[in-house]
């Protein structure tokens, strides 16, 4: 067909395909006008060419941005582990003065257990019931909505697929309401 060239053929398509997929575009007047064929042309093509699709073959390289969140959360992980570390030493500091103390004077003291016992209610199975409601609601809803925007017309019926999930979540976390606040 006259007017249409392959647009470097093996990167893109070639001549024919072109012309039958987009029809009969006019030929560029200068060899700058073809996309892609200086990096200096510019980014988008001239009016008369369709834009192509390229395969994208590199990964997108780590930002500076990445690198100071990842250093951000490190850093305060460390801080509040050296925190936690300070407040364990200079609370067995005190622990070490006043058996001093009591020595001096030749009072006995009961042995104490250093670390604090951990509380009983972090493995309390009932605080699993609103994670579980809220883990179901909230990944149901957001399909749901995420298929009611991406699904054809053909399939838009299917947004609601997730439904049953989303009740089972909002029931969990009814239950656990109606549960907590019934004794007071």
């Amino acid at each position: 067909m006259p007017g249409v060239r392959a647009i470097r053929a093996g990167d893109y398509t070639t001549e024919r395909h072109f012309a039958a997929k987009y029809g009969n575009v006019p030929a560029p007047k200068t060899e700058n006008e073809r996309p892609g064929a200086d990096a200096a042309v510019g980014l988008q093509p001239n009016v008369g060419w369709p834009c192509l699709k390229a395969e994208v073959t590199e990964a997108m390289p780590y930002s500076i941005g990445d690198g100071v969140v990842t250093l951000a959360v490190a850093v305060g992980f460390v801080g509040y582990v050296y925190v936690k570390h300070l407040g364990r030493a200079k609370r067995l500091e005190i622990i070490h003065q006043e058996r001093l103390v009591a020595m001096e004077k030749g009072i006995p003291l009961p042995e104490f257990p250093l670390e604090a016992e951990e509380r009983p209610q972090a493995n309390d199975p009932t605080n699993v019931i609103p994670i579980l409601g809220i883990v179901l609601f909230s990944l149901s809803a957001g399909t749901m909505i995420l298929l009611y925007h991406a699904l054809d017309a053909a399939e838009h019926g299917l947004w609601v697929a997730p439904l049953p999930f989303a009740f089972l979540g909002l029931g969990l976390l009814v239950f656990h309401a109606l549960k907590t606040y019934a004794y007071r």
